[in-house]
């Protein structure tokens, strides 16, 4: 391979292609198990996904069978967890749209598993595993709100009936911002009490006017409310930001840097367990702002299309590749002076002070 691909998401498996031609693999599937798997059982390689550049046919989340860990050692894999930890899915998709996304691409509608479903699934996982620590590896466990409801209360009969404690089940998952209109305190409550124990949340920039760019569907008065019923209940969060969105301003980012510091308190009672300050935007195949990166005014680097770190934006020419960096050292220096903690946050800043030096060497002619 020549050329850097990301994995399935791309319009064209180019590696895929590759490795059955020499004969590497017999089959490559494109998008879900569930309706290509038992086709390959079944002999039907003509099946939608199967060794095809198009994706399988989606499948109803709620039919999924439990998973069988019945000849798995789960505690080889405990994860610093004494039973162990086991994932499970939620749902597929996402609700919202954020332009900068590739989700909602590639997996389509979003799909829920009913409430009462998923909480008898961490039932029987329990009752049959003995484990009771759970992620939720799908993109947010809340995208239903009526659902998720459900599947709280539901924990909490469980618990009731069965003589067991608050929160003996613990589950962590990624979680989009909803108003207090829509998820008002008794929600964060019963999440609390069922178990909720780090939710992973895409914040992104402490502007309004940048996340409205984005499409993020909350505002910083919505992220207010939910950091403070996150502490009062108990619920710790890690935090996901993008430096160097195309329409970030320098006041735009300031804006970050004081969200950073309005926060910290929560860093300190321990509500806040981590940042993820990332690469600065990336372009992904499959998301809106590359489908349709006119639309804020992007261009490419030396007339190519935007993608991946080689852009600009022609209405905010300031923001250079240069700038994004210096901002997200600038982020981190100040987030780490207020006590956050990272993942990965010198490995990142390495890797884009490797692709800034790679640039300066192809415009200098060094590499061609």
């Amino acid at each position: 391979m020549t050329k850097e691909e990301n994995g399935s998401y791309s319009s064209k498996p180019e590696f895929a292609h590759e490795m059955k031609a020499q004969g590497l693999i017999a089959h490559w599937i494109r998008g879900e198990a569930e309706t290509t798997i038992p086709a390959i059982i079944d002999g039907k390689f003509d099946t939608p996904g199967i060794d095809t550049d198009t994706l399988a046919d989606r499948s109803d989340v709620n039919s999924h069978s439990f998973l069988d860990f019945s000849d798995f050692d789960i505690k080889r894999y405990h994860s610093g967890y004494e039973q162990g930890v086991l994932p499970v899915e939620t749902s597929r998709g996402c609700v919202r749209n954020c332009v900068f996304c590739d989700i909602p691409t590639w997996h389509g509608k979003f799909r829920y598993k009913n409430g009462t479903k998923l909480s008898n699934e961490l039932i029987h996982y329990y009752e049959k595993y003995q484990v009771k620590d759970f992620f939720f590896h799908d993109a947010l466990c809340n995208g239903s709100v009526k659902d998720f409801k459900l599947f709280n209360h539901n924990l909490m009969d469980y618990y009731t009936q069965n003589n067991l404690p608050e929160r003996h089940f613990k589950y962590s998952s990624h979680y989009i911002v909803r108003s207090e209109r829509i998820m008002p305190e008794e929600d964060f409550k019963f999440m609390g009490s069922a178990g909720a124990e780090c939710m992973v949340i895409g914040v992104e920039s402490g502007s309004d006017r940048v996340k409205a760019d984005m499409r993020k569907g909350f505002n910083n008065a919505d992220l207010d409310y939910n950091m403070k019923m996150f502490s009062k209940y108990g619920i710790t969060v890690y935090l996901l930001l993008i430096v160097g969105f195309p329409t970030e301003t320098r006041d735009d980012f300031n804006e970050t840097l004081t969200m950073l510091k309005r926060y910290q308190p929560y860093v300190a009672d321990g509500t806040v367990i981590g940042v993820n300050l990332g690469t600065t935007l990336t372009i992904e195949e499959g998301s809106p702002i590359y489908t349709d990166y006119s639309k804020l005014n992007i261009v490419g680097t030396n007339g190519n299309r935007p993608q991946g770190p080689d852009w600009h934006c022609e209405t905010n020419p300031t923001l250079t590749y240069k700038e994004r960096i210096m901002r997200r050292i600038e982020a981190q220096e100040y987030a780490t002076s207020l006590g956050y903690t990272f993942w990965k946050g010198d490995d990142q800043l390495k890797l884009l002070m490797d692709n800034y030096t790679t640039r300066l060497h192809k415009l200098a002619g060094v590499i061609h």
